[in-house]
């Protein structure tokens, strides 16, 4: 299981790496769909944000990374001013075995 404090580092640095244009669109595709939104990007730009954080140095297993790269984009996607907002209180399925 992935320390929340490991997660809320991602979520802080995706928020500070990610390109405003490329937040918005994500912002828009969680609007469109809110539940499924991540499901329909998870190859692609899923795959993309999950190689910015391996570069980045975060060591997570290829599992972690597949349960958790979604909540952590919505989570950076909604940062405001640099705060890091609370993570919701729901668990992922990595999350809920422990």
């Amino acid at each position: 299981m992935v320390p929340q404090h490991e997660v809320d580092r991602a979520v802080w640095y995706l928020a500070n790496t990610i390109p405003p244009k490329i937040m918005d669109s994500v912002r828009a595709a969680i609007s469109a769909n809110p539940k499924e939104w991540w499901l329909f990007h998870h190859y692609g730009f899923g795959a993309w944000v999950r190689g910015i954080l391996r570069r980045a140095g975060f060591d997570w297993s290829e599992a972690e990374f597949g349960a958790l790269w979604g909540s952590i984009l919505e989570r950076a996607a909604a940062q405001e001013g640099g705060k890091l907002l609370p993570a919701k209180e729901e668990k992922t399925d990595l999350q809920a075995g422990s």
